[in-house]
């Protein structure tokens, strides 16, 4: 689970004895001042700390912000003693309240927990996809199922098998093109995109014509809709043959990872997630230009028939990245 915490504390990871790395919680620090930009654009399930050392003036309204907000559970951090009735905080519905000397030795990772226990037990808006240790630790993952997209609510959390695609070289293909035969072309193959993954279950989520990111809900067990994306890459060659319009092959890169995020119809160009910039970092940066890989994630829900076709290529971003085999084949006389 996230924990932000604004302060203007210069070095706020020693001041408040934390750890982040020996945490179970996601723990970010922002200066004060981007409270609002940055809870605006959170999506998930977060504890936010406001350090109010020097912000008598703007507290109040602060604080009030921070209750309007869903899945935003608020603590605060008050080493001047500037509240003089914390117990009406509390009856306004915030979480924690740390003052005085307890400022420089909380929140750590036992209270933190504390607080996390206290919202399952006994707050009816705590949503259960803010899961504890939900961040990577040990390289256990806590999945939170679906199996079909009926069960999937707006703003809540789930496991999704993510695929990325996007074109190689949309540069050239604009300065080549005119926007109308260019359209034209990029809704035939977004068209071969979906006819492969709606089979398996497949949404398209995010797209800007030149590609973008599938969502598979995971419903526990294989990762059988990784075929579909084995599919688009195996058909490529009878879709530049049959149905493209480009005058030339085109090029495509495809990755897929399997993570947890929270699912949004709307602005998704905005939201904050750590499963997301994993996909579209291994996507642009790490995969290469007609190839398609998969995270570890992934390849440990492989179906077994399809493990023989990756081989392991390297390590990113702390995980172990497998490439799709280049399918030799042979016609006979």
């Amino acid at each position: 689970m996230k924990v932000f915490i604004f302060t203007d504390n210069k070095d706020p990871e020693k001041n408040f004895n934390l750890t982040k790395n020996k945490s179970a919680f996601e723990i970010l620090f922002f200066p004060y001042e981007e409270m609002r930009k940055v809870v605006k654009n959170n999506t998930e399930p977060a504890i936010v700390y406001l350090d109010l050392k020097n912000q008598e003036e703007t507290y109040c309204k602060d604080i009030k912000y921070l209750l309007s907000k869903e899945n935003i559970y608020t603590g605060v951090i008050d080493p001047g003693g500037i509240i003089t009735d914390p117990g009406a905080l509390f009856l306004s519905g915030i979480t924690d309240y740390i003052s005085g000397k307890n400022c420089s030795e909380l929140p750590n990772e036992k209270r933190l927990k504390a607080v996390y226990e206290y919202l399952e037990q006994f707050r009816a808006d705590f949503t259960k996809s803010a899961v504890y240790g939900s961040v990577r630790k040990n390289k256990d993952e806590s999945y939170i199922t679906a199996s079909n997209w009926k069960e999937i609510a707006e703003g809540r959390e789930y496991t999704f098998s993510l695929l990325y695609i996007e074109f190689d070289d949309k540069e050239e293909l604009v300065k080549k093109h005119n926007n109308v035969n260019l359209s034209q072309a990029l809704a035939i193959f977004k068209s071969y995109i979906e006819r492969h993954i709606t089979p398996y279950n497949g949404k398209i989520w995010m797209w800007n014509d030149f590609g973008g990111i599938i969502l598979f809900p995971y419903a526990g067990g294989k990762c059988t809709c990784v075929v579909s994306a084995f599919k688009i890459m195996l058909y490529k060659l009878l879709f530049d043959a049959e149905e493209s319009i480009f005058p030339h092959y085109v090029s495509f890169r495809m990755a897929m990872h399997l993570g947890n995020c929270v699912y949004h119809t709307d602005e998704t160009g905005n939201i904050i997630s750590d499963t997301i910039n994993s996909i579209f970092h291994l996507g642009k940066i790490f995969t290469e230009a007609g190839n398609m890989t998969i995270t570890e994630e992934i390849m440990d829900k492989l179906p077994d028939q399809l493990k023989e076709y990756f081989r392991l290529v390297g390590k990113y971003e702390d995980r172990l990245i497998y490439k799709m085999l280049r399918l030799q084949f042979q016609v006979n006389p």
